[in-house]
C-alpha cells in the first residue's frame, strides 16, 4: 500500500481487497502444512482416522481456495467464506471430540483476528458466533454432549481469552 494516497475512493478499496487476498493467500500457504501434518500424524501414529479425515480435508479445501484465489481476480468474498467453514468445522470437532488436549483449543484464540478483519464487524461477528456457541458448549457442557473434558480451570481461561480476543479484534476492526 502506498503512504500517500493519490487516487479516489475506489482506489482505496482496490488496494484494501489486494491486502487482504495477500493475507488469506499467505495464512493458507502457511496453514495447509500444518493442518496436513496434524492429519497425517493422525493417520500413521495415532490411528485416527476421523480427525486425519477431517484435518486433510480441510488441508485440500486450502490448497483449493489458494488455487482460486490465484486464478480468479475480483472479489474473493465467497473463498474467504468457504475457508472460515472448514476451518470453523475443525476448531469446533477438536474442541468437542480431538483427543489432543488442551493445546487444540487454543486454536480458538486466533480466529475473530482473521474474521473481523476480513469480514468486518457484523458479518464477522456472525462467523465468530458460529465458532463460540458450539465450541462454549461443548466445553462447559461435556456430558450432555459426551465431548472431551476439560479441567474446569482451563475451561475458565479459555473463555476469558477468548472474550479478550473478541474484545481486541473488534477494537482494531473499528480503528
Amino acid at each position: 500500500l502506498n503512504l500517500i494516497h493519490t487516487g479516489g475512493p475506489e482506489d482505496i478499496k482496490s488496494a484494501e481487497d489486494n491486502w487482504k487476498r495477500t493475507f488469506v493467500f499467505i495464512a493458507i500457504l502457511i496453514a495447509i502444512p500444518v493442518i496436513s501434518g496434524y492429519g497425517f500424524n493422525f493417520l500413521i501414529n495415532e490411528n485416527l482416522m476421523i480427525d486425519a479425515l477431517l484435518n486433510l480435508s480441510v488441508a485440500l479445501c486450502f490448497i483449493v481456495v489458494a488455487i482460486l484465489m490465484k486464478l480468479k481476480k475480483g472479489n474473493a468474498l465467497k473463498l474467504y467464506r468457504m475457508s472460515s467453514a472448514g476451518l470453523i468445522l475443525l476448531l469446533v470437532y477438536n474442541i468437542g471430540f480431538g483427543p489432543h488436549g488442551e493445546s487444540e483449543a487454543l486454536w480458538l484464540l486466533l480466529f475473530p483476528l482473521f474474521a473481523f478483519y476480513l469480514f468486518g464487524m457484523k458479518e464477522g461477528g456472525a462467523w465468530v458466533g458460529l465458532l463460540i456457541l458450539p465450541s462454549a458448549m461443548f466445553l462447559f457442557f461435556p456430558d450432555i454432549f459426551h465431548s472431551s473434558a476439560y479441567p474446569v480451570k482451563f475451561r475458565i481461561s479459555l473463555a476469558i481469552a477468548m472474550i479478550l480476543s473478541v474484545f481486541v479484534s473488534l477494537l482494531l476492526e473499528s480503528l
